[in-house]
């Protein structure tokens, strides 16, 4: 009986814990204006509930696109490193619940993810646990990673899970620091002396990888995700578009048939700027490395994606007429 007593004071004690160390956490990351451990997300609903534009995908798409270029009303959403599920499950949370409009989503994609390459992209998921109880899709793709994985989540500090540094060093910065945060979303990646020379040691380094043949079929997942994207964004009367940035020098030509009728018979516009024939973008002076432009690269990319933009925006409208 003894036992049995302390074990129960014990799991009282740890579920008291539990409850007061998340509702900690929860204050601090409501009051996250900077990083991308929600602070992006807090900035983004704090200061609109109205968007033209709304880009998203990794850091290509996060150093590329310039906001200020595209509207006065577009803001850049893009988390570095994550994958299409991840972008897919933020939009869902904002579209589904929270208070914000929004007519186009910009959605940048990877030609590594649409063909399978990129190996365990379906695991960046994850990094939407602080959603888990909060929205179904994000709640049903993080609980098909694993048999178990739903346990986990008893405690409610588990979505805090490798995040809690990050969230109490992002606060310091908002509230303590008054760190601004990266205006409308951009991160800029200003020229340096070095550019010319990690982009030579780049493109050595990867050229081999770069020339291997795409794969045959576009990636079930890919497919998954990218539909269920455009039957939400349909459902809310948004523009869908989707796009891929240049890459220095591409040893492999990305201009693939099956990836731009899937997009066309998906009725989804599909701007692919893979091997832009833009003889300004093969300079070396705009690029960081071989895969990010640098600030001069990317207002020049921002300003010929506007173009077509607006020329694909121009074109709906007339249909509608």
């Amino acid at each position: 009986m003894r036992i049995i007593k302390y074990l129960t004071v014990f799991l009282i004690s740890l579920l008291l814990a539990d409850q007061g160390v998340n509702l900690v956490l929860e204050r601090l990351y409501a009051q996250t204006m900077t990083g991308q451990s929600g602070g992006k997300v807090n900035y983004l609903l704090k200061n609109f509930d109205h968007l033209s534009t709304l880009s998203i995908g990794n850091s290509r798409c996060a150093h590329h696109v310039i906001p200020e270029v595209i509207s006065d009303q577009t803001y850049n959403l893009s988390h570095n490193g994550m994958t299409l599920i991840y972008h897919v499950g933020l939009i869902d949370q904002l579209l589904r619940y929270e208070n914000i409009q929004i007519d186009t989503i910009l959605l940048h994609l990877e030609r590594e993810e649409i063909f399978g390459e990129k190996k365990n992209a379906e695991k960046d998921i994850q990094h939407l646990k602080y959603f888990y109880n909060k929205n179904p899709w994000i709640q049903k793709k993080i609980s098909g990673l694993s048999r178990f994985e739903f346990i986990k989540y008893f405690f409610s500090t588990y979505k805090w899970n490798g995040k809690v540094m990050s969230v109490v060093n992002n606060w310091i910065k908002s509230q303590l620091l008054n760190a601004p945060p990266p205006p409308k979303g951009y991160v800029s990646n200003p020229p340096s002396g070095r550019d010319s020379i990690n982009v030579s040691w780049d493109y050595q380094r990867l050229s081999k990888i770069r020339g291997a043949e795409p794969g045959e079929h576009l990636a079930p997942e890919f497919k998954d995700n990218i539909e269920y994207l455009n039957a939400l964004c349909k459902e809310k009367k948004i523009t869908l578009i989707c796009f891929t940035s240049p890459v220095y020098q591409p040893v492999l030509k990305n201009r693939n048939a099956k990836m731009d009728n899937y997009f066309k018979n998906l009725s989804v516009p599909f701007l692919n700027f893979y091997d832009i024939n833009d003889d300004d973008f093969q300079s070396i002076w705009l690029w960081k490395d071989t895969y990010h432009l640098n600030s001069d690269g990317a207002l020049l990319f921002s300003k010929i994606l506007r173009r077509d933009l607006n020329q694909l925006l121009a074109e709906k409208l007339n249909e509608k007429k």
